[in-house]
C-alpha cells in the first residue's frame, strides 16, 4: 500500500521485507544503544514473529518517487479501542504511531512532518483514534493534531531490603497459562468505565497478544545481555489479590519495572500489589518500579516520588473530533 504525498515527488509506502531490515539497521543506535547491531536485529526479527506484530504491525517508509533511499520511517500498530463522544459510544481501532526515525542527513527538511500528516489524514483501516508517545517534547505532535495528555508517573525505588519475589505464592502469580481471563476482565471493566463516564472518554483495550509481546521482549533482553534471570521469573507476568491485579514488564536494559496495567475496580488500596511489584523488580535486577498516571492509593510508599515524564509523553487524537470537546484517555498506561 502506498499513500500519495501532499508534497509532489514523494511517496509513503508499506515497507518491503528488505526495507524493514534497512530501517532496523538505520535506527539501531537511536533506539537500543545497549545492544550490538546484531543483537538489535535479533530483537526486532524475534518481536516481528510474535502474534501481536504479525497481526497489527506495519512499517512505513517515505522515499522520493524516483529513488529507493529511505528518507524517514515509522511503525504503526492497531489496537482495539472504545470511545464515548457526543455522538454516542462506539468500538473500533486505534492507530498507534511508534519508532519515528529520520536519519541525521535528512533531518530539518520536513520529511518526518509530511509522513506523520499523511498517516493522520488517511484514517488507515477506518481507525477512530490515534495515540503516540513523544520523546521530542509536547509541541511537535501537538502542532500535527494530537492532544498532549498529563504524563505523570509514580516511581518507587527498589531498596536493598526489598522482599524476596520467591515468596510470591504460586496461586497469586499471573502467567501465560492463566492470563486470558484477567485480560478479559480488564476489557470488560474499561468498556463499562467508558460507557459510564460523564466526559468524552476513550480507552485503549489490552489484549493477550500485546502483553505477551512485552514478555517476549523481556526474554530477548535477558538472553542478549546474558542476565542471570530464571525462566520462572520471566514467565511471571503479574500478580493478583482479591479483585485487584497488576501486569508488568521488566525493562532489563533500563533496569526499570514498568507496570503495564492496574486493575482495581473497587478503587481500594493497592499496597499488596505495590509490595509484590517491588519484590519482583528486585529479583530481576530492576532499580525502580514505574506506574504511569496511577490512582495514587497504595502506591505512595515512603520511597515513592511523583515525576512528570520528559519523554514518552502521552498524546491522543480523535478522528473527526469536535473542536469544542476535549477527550479523556482512560487507563493512560504503559500497555497502550
Amino acid at each position: 500500500m502506498s499513500i500519495p504525498s501532499s508534497t509532489p515527488g514523494y511517496v509513503l509506502s508499506q515497507a518491503t521485507d528488505a526495507q524493514a531490515l534497512q530501517t532496523i539497521a538505520l535506527h539501531h543506535l537511536a533506539f537500543a544503544p545497549q545492544l550490538t547491531a546484531e543483537g538489535y536485529l535479533e530483537r526486532e526479527v524475534s518481536l516481528r514473529e510474535t502474534r501481536f506484530a504479525k497481526d497489527h504491525l506495519t512499517t512505513w517508509v517515505l522515499t522520493a518517487s524516483n529513488s529507493s533511499e529511505i528518507l524517514c520511517s515509522c511503525e504503526t500498530y492497531t489496537h482495539d479501542v472504545v470511545l464515548k463522544s457526543p455522538d454516542g459510544i462506539r468500538q473500533g481501532k486505534c492507530l498507534a504511531i511508534a519508532s519515528v526515525y529520520t536519519a541525521p542527513k535528512h533531518r530539518r527538511k520536513g520529511f518526518c512532518g509530511s509522513m506523520i500528516e499523511m498517516l493522520r489524514d488517511q484514517h488507515l483501516g477506518g481507525t477512530i483514534a490515534s495515540t503516540l508517545y513523544s520523546d521530542i517534547g509536547p509541541l511537535y505532535y501537538a502542532n500535527k493534531g494530537w492532544d498532549v495528555l498529563p504524563s505523570v508517573s509514580a516511581v518507587m525505588t527498589v531498596g536493598v531490603e526489598a522482599p524476596n519475589a520467591a515468596s510470591l505464592a504460586s496461586d497469586v502469580v499471573i502467567s501465560r497459562e492463566n492470563l486470558v481471563p484477567f485480560v478479559a476482565r480488564s476489557r470488560e471493566s474499561l468498556i463499562a468505565h467508558v460507557e459510564g463516564a460523564a466526559l468524552s472518554t476513550v480507552a485503549v483495550l489490552p489484549t493477550v497478544h500485546k502483553i505477551l509481546w512485552f514478555a517476549k521482549r523481556a526474554e530477548i533482553y535477558a538472553r542478549l545481555l546474558s542476565l542471570p534471570i530464571s525462566s520462572e521469573m520471566l514467565a511471571t507476568l503479574g500478580v493478583h489479590h482479591e479483585d485487584q491485579f497488576v501486569l508488568w514488564y521488566p525493562d532489563l536494559a533500563e533496569k526499570k519495572l514498568y507496570i503495564l496495567h492496574v486493575h482495581n475496580p473497587s478503587r481500594r488500596d493497592v499496597r499488596v500489589m505495590a509490595e509484590a511489584s517491588i519484590a519482583y523488580a528486585g529479583e530481576c535486577g530492576c532499580e525502580t518500579v514505574i506506574v504511569w498516571d496511577p490512582d495514587w492509593s497504595g502506591w505512595e510508599t515512603k520511597d515513592m516520588r511523583k515525576e512528570t515524564r520528559k519523554d514518552s509523553l502521552s498524546s491522543l487524537r480523535i478522528v473527526d473530533a469536535r473542536p469544542d470537546v476535549a477527550c479523556h484517555l482512560a487507563a493512560n498506561e504503559k500497555y497502550a
